[in-house]
């Protein structure tokens, strides 16, 4: 197990060490995997790039999310 993301990023670096001074290039995904991606990328002295993304939404299934623990499902 992770004790927190650093860690989490720290093992799959080492995991990925064949890759270290291959030019890697590690790519981020923001909130949360960014900085990440940013302990790989210098433990296998490469690259780092982050890609925005959003979800894309089904107009036909809706998911609206209010202050509740509960979500309801449009359709």
């Amino acid at each position: 197990m992770y004790q927190d993301r650093h860690d989490a990023a720290l093992q799959l670096a080492s995991r990925l060490s064949a890759y270290r001074g291959q030019h890697a290039l590690v790519l981020g995904i923001p909130r949360g995997g960014v900085p990440m991606a940013h302990c790989i990328a210098q433990a296998l002295e490469g690259e780092l790039d982050v890609i925005m993304a959003r979800k894309i939404a089904n107009p036909f299934f809706t998911y609206k999310a209010g202050k509740r623990e509960t979500i309801t499902v449009v359709r």
